[in-house]
């Protein structure tokens, strides 16, 4: 008989995308709201239903994804990656091109379209208005509801909150909302995709030799599996030197082998290897296990393997007051996972009452200042979070791309090189907040400082 458990484990298959304990209410809500509607009363038929190849399944899907997927976009959205893009990456990939005259971007999970749009203004920008290239913009997202907004090109207020003036008043005219400039919505083009089922390169979507993918804010709603598979299939659909922007360590414990890492004062960025396959008798090596002990903001990972609701003899009764401060830091993770970002330093905050030395607290709270672009404060919670907790790998990655970011690459170098230090020399010590294992931790931190 079906369970919650099992059509959770469903939409990580078809999706990738994994929930956090303190998101289950939010996701079991969102499969009863859709089971009312189509009239469906058993867990049982609605798996059968999004379980089938039928037509109607793939309907079904569509009607889902929208309640259990964050929408959150706006322009111009991390202005160090934009810069980065302006500065360096696509006036690099203009000189490649020059030729051919041609550029092809993918935005994938652009949501309501704020990104490739932020895009599409970029290279108008730096080409001019009457340039003579071959531009295609590609925005694609699994929620065919964002996608339509993003074709209307019309947005509110909300959606600019981090754009420059002057891009607001060249690009958008306002009515009882703002409308992008006609020029612009109708260069890009906009296609429901779904990163784990769907194949690509595709040259029916136009998704083939890009130039630049962007996926930011995705890989954190994936599980390990996901994210590798993902990272392969883009690898093949970039260009020979094309580029792969994503959110700030979001696939540092993944296998990035096939990519190479730039650094830039403003960010980093991804660029494609062009790599030899190599034979399958090449020896594996041996993995070394990593459990997770809680889930952050960055991390939200379904632990279907550790589902204490079907194992009774691992519940453990709590003291009250403990299930209530455990309680405050889970709601302050999801307000955090919905970009309720002030509500969610409130709840940390009211956790660090009572629980001053908790290192993952702080943790928490210095990715949330990152997201408001807080730097100074993010560094300042990560360095409490190495003082109450000298091994907690995770702040030595974050606090070495603060780095980056400020333009202190011999700073981030030496921070990420202490991270190898402990986690070649004192493993047994490591607090770390991951699926990959310590050994691909390492790889991928020595991948980013260049040594293999």
């Amino acid at each position: 008989m079906a369970t919650i458990e099992d059509l959770q484990n469903l939409i990580a298959i078809k999706s990738g995308l994994t929930f956090s304990p303190s998101q289950l209410n939010t996701i079991q809500n969102a499969l009863k709201e859709r089971m009312k509607i189509i009239k469906i009363s058993s867990l049982e038929t609605y798996y059968a239903l999004l379980a089938s190849n039928h037509i109607d399944g793939e309907k079904e899907w569509s009607q889902l994804y929208p309640l259990i997927t964050t929408g959150e976009s706006y322009f111009f959205r991390d202005k160090g990656h934009f810069q980065l893009l302006s500065k360096h990456v696509l006036p690099q990939i203009i000189e490649n091109n020059k030729n051919q005259k041609k550029i092809s971007l993918w935005s994938a999970g652009c949501s309501t379209g704020e990104e490739p749009y932020s895009l599409a203004i970029l290279v108008r920008e730096i080409l001019g208005p009457n340039h003579d290239w071959k531009v295609k913009i590609i925005g694609t997202d699994i929620n065919e509801e964002a996608l339509q907004k993003a074709r209307s090109g019309i947005y509110s207020e909300w959606s600019f909150r981090s754009i420059d003036e002057k891009y607001l008043k060249k690009f958008f005219k306002q009515k009882e909302q703002w409308h992008l400039d006609e020029s612009i919505r109708d260069s890009l083009r906009f296609e429901k995709v779904n990163l784990i089922e769907d194949l690509y390169p595709n040259p029916s979507l136009g998704i083939y030799d890009i130039d630049l993918i962007v996926c930011r804010n995705v890989f954190i709603y994936f599980h390990g599996q996901a994210i590798q598979k993902v990272l392969d299939k883009f690898h093949q659909t970039l260009s020979p030197q094309g580029y792969l922007l994503t959110g700030h360590a979001e696939i540092l414990s993944a296998n990035t082998e096939a990519f190479q890492v730039e650094l830039f004062p403003e960010s980093h960025i991804w660029k494609r290897k062009n790599i030899l396959h190599q034979g399958t008798n090449k020896k594996k090596k041996k993995k070394v296990p990593v459990t997770t002990s809680l889930l952050t903001m960055k991390e939200f990972k379904f632990q279907h393997t550790l589902n204490v609701n079907n194992k009774k003899e691992e519940k453990k009764p709590l003291a009250t007051s403990k299930e209530r401060e455990q309680g405050l830091l889970d709601k302050a993770r999801e307000k955090a996972n919905h970009k309720k970002h002030e509500e969610a330093i409130q709840y940390s905050q009211e956790h660090l009452q009572n629980n001053p030395f908790d290192a993952s607290a702080y943790y928490l709270l210095g990715l949330i200042y990152l997201e408001q672009n807080q730097q100074s404060k993010a560094m300042e919670a990560f360095r409490k979070v190495l003082y109450l907790s000298p091994h907690y790998i995770n702040a030595y990655i974050e606090i070495g791309y603060i780095y980056v970011e400020q333009g202190e690459l011999r700073k981030a170098r030496k921070t990420w090189e202490q991270a190898i230090e402990m986690l070649t020399k004192a493993p047994a010590n490591i607090k770390y907040e991951g699926e990959a294992s310590l050994e691909d931790l390492l790889q991928s931190l020595k991948t980013l400082l260049g040594d293999r």
